[in-house]
């Protein structure tokens, strides 16, 4: 980022808090939102694994951003539901995220081939192209787990194959998630995931 002169704001380790980061979103609305921590099915965890940083009770701070995220387990919900309320585009994981120090290059290389994607393809004015680009994302790490396997550490391959299948670009080819919800389901069923998540559970 500092080679193509993108400007940046960097809120990483103490300063990674829920106020911090919060505010810096809220001061910022035309940036984009870059996140590398622990992460749960419903919330992106803040620093110190005790509170987070977003959740369903504040994820309209990422209305309009693009968000890049390496978490466990968001896409489950927590990523859909920030797409669904506004989120231009939500790229995360609906599964734990594992790697092994025994390859570590290449896990860095698979976490980080999906964002120089997409800021090459911004820098130059491009559409993002996220749908692109998440295939681009999963044949990367395909190439690496056959890489892998031919270097006899099959674990981590099966681990790098198990983060490309729970791989998701929300608003680039990444079907939502299954609901919890019988109606929500049904309704998804009856009239598309379009329309069938837009609707509003009534009491």
């Amino acid at each position: 980022m500092k080679k193509a002169g993108t400007s940046y704001l960097d809120y990483s380790g103490d300063e990674a808090t829920p106020p911090v980061v919060q505010d810096m979103l809220k001061a910022w609305k035309s940036a984009h939102f870059l996140f590398y921590d622990h992460g749960s099915e419903t919330g992106l965890v803040a620093q110190g694994g005790v509170d987070y940083i977003i959740a369903k009770s504040n994820d309209e701070l990422l209305i309009g951003r693009i968000v890049y995220t390496l978490a466990c387990s968001w896409g489950l919900d927590g990523g859909w539901e920030a797409k669904r309320k506004g989120a231009r585009a939500v790229h995360c994981y609906a599964a734990v995220v594992g790697f092994m120090t025994s390859a570590l290059p290449e896990f860095q290389e698979s976490f980080n081939h999906g964002f120089k994607l997409l800021h090459e393809r911004m820098s130059e004015g491009l559409d993002p192209n996220f749908k692109g680009i998440l295939a681009l994302e999963k044949e990367k790490m395909t190439e690496l787990s056959d890489k892998l396997m031919k270097q006899g550490n099959f674990m981590a391959a099966s681990w790098m194959n198990t983060n490309r299948d729970s791989l998701r670009w929300y608003n680039g080819g990444g079907a939502p998630p299954e609901s919890k919800c019988f109606w929500r389901r049904l309704a998804v069923r009856l009239f598309g995931p379009k329309l069938g998540w837009s609707l509003l559970k009534r009491k």
